[in-house]
């Protein structure tokens, strides 16, 4: 089967909003259709682009064209996103620390396998691992080939792959940037729990902070996947649960990273290397020699980073969850994400059984040791 995108129906959908814009009446309206012709335009020229061309919908790093302006996003970064999250997520990183000992990048495992390939190895995961009662709706992913889109990328882009959600027509979409590697074969895992969990009101989470909790179901799936493969895969079985330890890793880093230099700023926005250095030493971190090193290493926005650790912290608890009642960890993270406008999300994990903000991360540590006694 191909899964391709039906590009003349997104062409057709353009049609539809370029004659709803011309009609509608008020400013928010318009502004409102405008941003679904970007996102249809944008995934246009995502399957029709040449290689290495740049888009949006795979790539949201931070491009800055001097270090006065990097001081500015830095800073905005912290006055925009909740530091009491942020400082939640910092936390974890001593406990984290402690019982990390892999270090050592993973090598880059080349596979050749057929898209058919991919979207097998997924439903056997969502056979093995998926409750019954919610697999069914998951079958639109592998019985809609429209719905779909695989495509090879040479691109160095920041993410592989995402679930596009069209609200103005009810529509879900997913893509996947192949690279003919092994992680690959985790993509499609990933979306099909942000496929069966987002839903359409989930744009209204933009000014809350429910928002950090975009990627709970996508870690949850990363976590399950990677058990499943340390248990059915023929070889490289821990490699999955290495690598979302190494993700993690880099993750809470950078978050270190970035807040140590708001730190180091004075308050007049003057940056001060020699105190940043030194602070960077006592977390055992490489030093910087120069502000251009700095801003090709900080590209990936704190929002992003903040998202994603927080989604692996809850993913591990469900995770602990799971593997006592897997009907109900599932249950616990439709509640999770139910919420839309709440900012205090929190009491929105506490209420489901998450519980690593008041037990000193403990199942962090415990996941930790075990995936590297499996090494």
């Amino acid at each position: 089967m191909c899964y391709q995108w039906d590009l003349y129906d997104f062409r057709e959908k353009l049609k539809i909003l370029a004659s709803d814009y011309q009609i509608a009446k008020s400013k928010d309206e318009k502004e409102k259709i405008l941003e679904f012709i970007d996102i249809y335009q944008e995934a246009l020229r995502l399957v029709t682009k040449k290689k290495n061309a740049s888009n949006t919908l795979l790539d949201d790093s931070i491009q800055c064209q001097d270090f006065k302006e990097f001081i500015y996003e830095q800073i905005n970064s912290y006055q925009v996103n909740d530091t009491s999250i942020l400082n939640l997520l910092l936390q974890s990183y001593l406990p984290f620390k402690e019982n990390y000992r892999t270090n050592a990048p993973l090598s880059n495992v080349k596979i050749v396998s057929t898209n058919e390939e991919i979207v097998s190895s997924t439903r056997d995961f969502i056979h093995r691992y998926i409750p019954l009662s919610i697999q069914k709706r998951l079958d639109p992913i592998f019985h809609n080939p429209n719905l779909l889109q695989i495509s090879y990328s040479t691109s160095e882009v920041s993410t592989a792959g995402f679930t596009l959600l069209d609200v103005y027509f009810g529509k879900k979409y997913i893509y996947l940037a192949r690279k003919n590697n092994l992680l690959d074969l985790g993509i499609l895992p990933h979306e099909s729990l942000h496929y069966l969990i987002v839903d359409f009101n989930d744009l209204k989470t933009q000014t809350y902070n429910t928002y950090y909790l975009h990627e709970v179901e996508g870690r949850f799936a990363d976590i399950l996947f990677g058990d499943y493969f340390y248990h059915y895969a023929s070889e490289f079985n821990n490699y999955f649960n290495q690598f979302q330890l190494q993700v993690y890793e880099n993750e809470i880093s950078d978050l270190v990273i970035s807040n140590l230099f708001v730190d180091a700023l004075t308050e007049k926005g003057r940056f001060r290397m020699n105190k940043f250095n030194k602070a960077l030493d006592v977390y055992e971190c490489i030093p910087f020699r120069n502000t251009d090193e700095i801003m090709n290493y900080m590209t990936i926005p704190m929002d992003i980073n903040m998202k994603y650790a927080l989604g692996f912290l809850v993913a591990i608890d469900l995770f602990y969850i799971y593997q006592r009642d897997p009907e109900f960890s599932f249950y616990l993270l439709e509640n999770i994400r139910y919420i839309k406008e709440e900012n205090d999300i929190l009491g929105i994990l506490r209420r489901n059984h998450i519980t690593f903000m008041d037990d000193d991360y403990e199942n962090l540590k415990k996941y930790v040791k075990k995936i590297e006694r499996q090494n």
